[in-house]
């Protein structure tokens, strides 16, 4: 069992059969975490923050209006 405690009050929680299958798990994480952190990533960060939630997206204002 193995957790991340998030920013926000989240937490990712990882349960694994064997400490293989964690091994590869975290070295998943460890690359997209990397991959997080990089120079160019955090330079597109300054202007594009992507938001991940559990919510559904709101429906699309523009779908909702009827044409003319």
């Amino acid at each position: 069992c193995f957790a991340l405690i998030l920013p926000q009050n989240k937490f990712l929680l990882l349960l694994s059969d064997n400490p293989e299958d964690c091994s590869v798990w975290l070295m998943r994480i460890r690359k997209v975490r990397e991959g997080v952190m990089s120079p160019q990533t955090l330079q597109r960060q300054r202007s594009i923050t992507p938001c991940i939630t559990d919510r559904d997206p709101l429906p699309d204002s523009s779908s909702d209006k009827d044409p003319v």
